[in-house]
């Protein structure tokens, strides 16, 4: 049904975004001309292959049927630069464009992805991409990592990407999102729970979504308790829990709403 709800979603005011977690790091997005973009979309078992860690819950969509126009990655580990499922999404989707760090760059060609579909976003570079101002913005997991600021209409998104807490981080905030959507997993160079409500209530945006989570039994942990520190620490902030696979509309004034299709 992810594909179906995608194509009834429709976003009519420059306050709306279409919002989905597609799992562990993984979000998609529908603005309001119509384009989609889905950033760290990890929709195989690829893991279980390399490091032997299997997904316990089932994809929302098979690679093969995703419709997006853009890919954006945030590091070139598996799970969020998927080796099984980006040759297919690439086929299904021939003009779209993927945008990564420089890291990305080798793994997207080996995996038959022309340089011509790239766009090489460094730390602090910015890009309109689509309708959307795209910020490459630090992260501290790998060489080059980002985590990624993104601006729909009036709508500010901030992904953190994989990253573990650093003062370096704070000033992200300066973006003003009106939705966080933090790592909270605290292991393999990630934010645990209260160094991400941390950062969280120093960010101070709108709502705040737990994520990396939920996909491998060896690197998870509670969304309730990470909304429940952010509400008490900021004051601010609403905690918000996605459903893996489900459409919202995110509205500046009245926050998550879920469709009903």
């Amino acid at each position: 049904m992810f594909i179906e709800h995608q194509a009834q979603l429709r976003i009519e005011e420059n306050g709306q975004v279409g919002m989905a977690w597609t799992g562990q790091a993984g979000f998609a997005f529908k603005d309001s001309g119509g384009l989609i973009y889905h950033v760290d979309p990890y929709l195989s078992n690829a893991c279980s292959r390399f490091v032997g860690y299997h997904r316990i819950i089932p994809p929302p969509i098979e690679a093969k049927e995703v419709k997006a126009d853009f890919f954006l990655f945030t590091h070139a580990h598996r799970d969020h630069l998927d080796p099984d499922s980006i040759p297919l999404m690439a086929k299904a989707n021939p003009e779209a464009v993927f945008v990564c760090p420089p890291s990305c760059l080798g793994p997207l060609l080996e995996m038959g992805i022309a340089s011509g579909r790239m766009l090489i976003l460094e730390c602090g570079a910015s890009k309109r991409i689509g309708n959307a101002k795209v910020h490459a913005v630090t992260a501290l997991h790998t060489v080059d990592s980002v985590g990624y600021v993104l601006h729909y209409g009036d709508v500010t998104v901030y992904i953190t990407g994989d990253t573990v807490y650093s003062d370096e981080l704070i000033s992200i905030g300066e973006h003003k999102p009106d939705v966080m959507m933090s790592c909270i997993n605290g292991r393999l160079g990630c934010m645990n729970i209260p160094d991400a409500a941390r950062l969280t209530s120093h960010i101070q945006p709108g709502y705040a979504v737990p994520m990396h989570i939920q996909m491998f039994t060896e690197n998870t942990a509670s969304a309730e308790e990470y909304v429940r520190q952010v509400e008490a620490y900021s004051g601010v902030t609403k905690g918000f829990i996605m459903r893996m696979g489900e459409w919202y509309i995110f509205d500046r004034v009245r926050g998550f709403i879920q469709l009903e299709l």
